[in-house]
């Protein structure tokens, strides 16, 4: 039952790091061409 989980959550936690690190991105871009 946990594994099934596991193996179901993956993609969402995969998607999160992905919207985290672009916000990022575009947040370092903004304060470099301050």
């Amino acid at each position: 039952m946990l594994h099934t989980l596991f193996l179901l959550a993956w993609p969402l936690v995969i998607y999160l790091s992905y919207k985290f690190i672009m916000l990022n991105i575009n947040q370092l871009e903004k304060d470099s061409k301050l």
